[in-house]
């Protein structure tokens, strides 16, 4: 992933190439200096790692509510030798956190975003070998993306930035979800096949 080798385990998704455009996107938009940022459903660390690796002097907090997720992600951050920038918290979402204390200049998150009619008509080797919790909220497969439109705000600094991964069919109702009393949609990136799937958005 992004040119560095990240171990993974059953508790976490393969990395995909799809979500190297989401780091891409973290780091045009990411212009301060030692930026904080936080990673949401980090899995195996694979962009919160990534972007302490390209922006120096960054510090992150990756949250996931699954601790065995966490493991490998603090495995995959002493890896890369940046575990001393990085604090690892299990939370569903920013249940653990307090905004008086996390003030980010960026979240980022590759959210479970497969609906659950989409969840037969996965590839085998995802839908049998990944974990389902990973994959899938269950229901439209929006709840994740609702919450973090609804809650990232409070743990941005001014004009800072949320950056999300959708699936496939999902830019449309997206676009939709998004409150402009709060955000400024700048764009929805397409992925290497012209699909709808990076949110850029930066907190009015």
């Amino acid at each position: 992933f992004y040119a560095r080798e990240f171990r993974v385990t059953p508790d976490v998704l393969i990395p995909r190439p799809e979500t190297e455009l989401l780091v891409e996107a973290a780091l045009e938009v990411t212009k301060v200096d030692s930026p904080v940022f936080c990673d949401v459903g980090t899995g195996s660390g694979c962009i919160a790692v990534t972007l302490l690796c390209e922006i120096v002097g960054s510090r992150a907090v990756a949250v996931d509510k699954s601790l065995a997720a966490l493991e490998v992600a603090k495995l995959n951050a002493g890896k890369q030798s940046v575990t001393d920038r990085a604090e690892f918290v299990v939370s569903d979402c920013f249940d653990a956190l307090d905004s008086r204390e996390y003030q980010f200049d960026l979240i980022v998150s590759n959210p479970p975003y497969v609906s659950e009619a989409a969840l037969a008509g996965l590839q085998r080797e995802v839908r049998d070998h990944e974990p389902r919790v990973a994959l899938s909220p269950g229901g439209d497969g929006l709840s994740v993306i609702r919450r973090l439109l609804t809650e990232a705000s409070a743990f941005l600094k001014p004009s800072g930035h949320l950056l999300m991964e959708i699936g496939f069919d999902q830019g449309e109702r997206v676009r939709n979800l998004v409150d402009e009393g709060v955000w400024t949609l700048i764009e929805v990136r397409p992925d290497l096949q012209c699909i709808p799937r990076i949110v850029v958005l930066r907190k009015r």
